[in-house]
């Protein structure tokens, strides 16, 4: 603890003026909405890890986040394919949060971790069930702090450390926009 010396006047009526200045910017810190993708399972399908991303669009939405699915932003009837679909999209997001429910697509998710214009923003799930495949062999060696970021959990039980995860790394790229880009409109 420091020795209590008080404050001059001066002093005082500085700390009184930038507080409120202070506490203003941690609120406009929290209103930073950060764009998260999220890849997976559908929501209407029967693989066990499709609530898990249904409950992360909810948690990161309750957070301010701007959080959607592949599915609410695909265009079927666009004369491009779906890969090109998913490509455009992870380009304009700020986070991709990758929760491959099978080894397909584990392999879907090492496409885009290896491409450039993306691979910094995605953050991959792995089950540990699928530890030792071709798939996720090379999203390990992929995976560095200058590009996509690999994150091990042991099936649905392990759904918290997702959550955990994708939102701590919502919240560093929500801090990051506020420092050096962010502009409220």
């Amino acid at each position: 603890m420091f020795p209590d010396v008080p404050l001059t006047p001066e002093a005082q009526e500085f700390m009184d003026r930038i507080t409120p200045q202070i506490q203003g910017g941690l609120e406009e810190v929290a209103r930073v909405p950060v764009s998260v993708l999220l890849w997976g399972p559908a929501s209407d399908g029967d693989s066990p890890m499709a609530p898990v991303r249904t409950q992360l669009r909810a948690k990161l939405r309750a957070e301010g986040h701007l959080a959607v699915t592949n599915e609410e932003i695909a265009d079927t009837s666009a004369a491009v394919s779906l890969r090109v679909q998913e490509f455009l999209c992870a380009r304009n997001f700020d986070l991709v949060v990758c929760i491959p429910a099978s080894a397909g697509a584990l392999a879907e998710a090492h496409d885009f971790a290896s491409h450039p214009l993306v691979q910094s923003k995605m953050v991959v799930f792995v089950d540990r069930a699928h530890v030792g495949g071709y798939s996720e062999q090379s999203l390990a060696t992929l995976s560095t702090v200058l590009s996509s970021q690999l994150e091990y959990y042991n099936g649905p039980a392990d759904a918290e450390k997702i959550y955990d995860v994708a939102l701590t790394q919502a919240q560093r790229m929500r801090e990051m926009k506020f420092m050096y880009a962010w502009k409220a409109v």
